[in-house]
């Protein structure tokens, strides 16, 4: 069935859609198919999904692009987030009590009253898990929004890991920064053995790349460098060039890749259920 399953990447951001899909093929990936139109400028406030008949009427067509068999990734915004690294239960931990501890956790963690919140936790480095709360109002945004397109997501993944997926596919040195710039932020992610650790900051904060580099990557050498829409490649970067990643393509293909990088990682996202 997986052979058959298209992966669907949809990177929402203030200004443009960009959707890619891929299928696995014992080659390699293959590019079944893409998607870029222009959104409001405003379509994500404060990490919530605003909605718009131009967002509904893209997600529409998309909708009916895709196949039956598909699995629906979606980009969540990392400023819609708060997360807390904590230490692992121990493995002879029962379901109940580790469902105790982690709103234990929560409760501590995060001055938000826990009724108003999702709690996502993930295995992280060094026996840790990494809990990761956000308002489910901001989640009911989002859900709705594509509900207006009868579209379900299977998962809402925070796109700086999809930043790192994509950077995985690409095989890029662990020792090396990438930053990926959007119209109203920037994520940037330095991968490491123990795990990917990544930020984002404010464009209105942090002007240009060099800012960047020096307030949140002190230190980094040369790196990798994407952006959402065309822009001079910086200084001491290399160019991400994200369809890379992918084996098989053929014509038509996207005038400008770069704007994919954040769908194709969600695209790749390994299933929770694999």
């Amino acid at each position: 069935m997986t052979y058959h399953t298209w992966q669907v990447g949809i990177d929402i951001q203030n200004g443009q859609l960009c959707a890619l899909a891929v299928l696995r093929r014992r080659q390699g990936w293959q590019l079944r198919h893409w998607f870029r139109t222009p959104l409001p400028d405003s379509i994500v406030q404060n990490g919530q999904l605003q909605r718009s008949p131009a967002l509904t009427h893209a997600l529409r067509i998309l909708r009916r692009r895709l196949p039956r068999r598909h699995s629906l990734r979606v980009g969540y915004p990392p400023h819609a987030v708060q997360q807390h690294r904590l230490a692992a239960p121990g493995p002879a931990i029962s379901a109940r009590d580790r469902k105790h501890y982690l709103a234990a956790s929560a409760r501590r963690l995060f001055p938000i009253d826990p009724a108003g919140l999702a709690i996502d936790a993930r295995d992280g480095a060094a026996e840790s898990l990494v809990l990761t709360a956000t308002r489910r109002e901001t989640i009911d945004s989002w859900l709705s929004g594509l509900a207006d397109a009868e579209l379900e997501p299977e998962v809402l993944e925070l796109t700086p890991n999809a930043l790192s997926v994509t950077a995985g596919a690409l095989a890029l040195p662990q020792d090396q920064a990438v930053v990926y710039a959007l119209a109203d932020h920037w994520l940037w992610l330095r991968r490491a053995a123990e795990g990917p650790v990544w930020g984002w900051a404010s464009r209105d904060d942090i002007a240009d790349v060099e800012r960047l580099r020096q307030q949140m990557l002190p230190g980094s050498g040369p790196f990798w460098f994407s952006a959402s829409t065309p822009q001079p490649q910086p200084a001491g970067s290399h160019p991400l060039q994200p369809l890379r990643a992918v084996a098989l393509q053929q014509p038509p293909l996207p005038d400008y890749p770069d704007a994919f990088t954040l769908a194709l990682g969600l695209a790749l996202r390994v299933a929770d259920s694999q």
